[in-house]
């Protein structure tokens, strides 16, 4: 099974990201981006374990990336690396 881990701050970086990506496609027009946003609000907290990361990562050079590390960390996620 995979538990996938989430903070409040990753997912409103998710949704302001598909947010502005709404803007500029045509079918979310007819859809309705504000109905969009919030499936994707309800489909992601029902995906995600939210957990409240008390770590700061600095390890990588990108700040959302390190958010995402202070998610797995907080819900004590595994480690699957690609080997490259």
């Amino acid at each position: 099974m995979s538990l996938r881990v989430g903070s409040r701050k990753t997912c409103d970086s998710l949704l302001r990201i598909r947010s502005r990506a709404s803007a500029y496609c045509a079918l979310n027009v007819s859809l309705g981006a504000s109905d969009e946003l919030s499936r994707l609000a309800l489909f992601v907290d029902d995906l995600c374990e939210m957990v409240v990361p008390e770590e700061q990562v600095r390890d990588l050079a990108d700040d959302a990336d390190n958010r995402i590390l202070e998610c797995a960390l907080a819900g004590q996620a595994e480690l699957n690396r690609a080997r490259s």
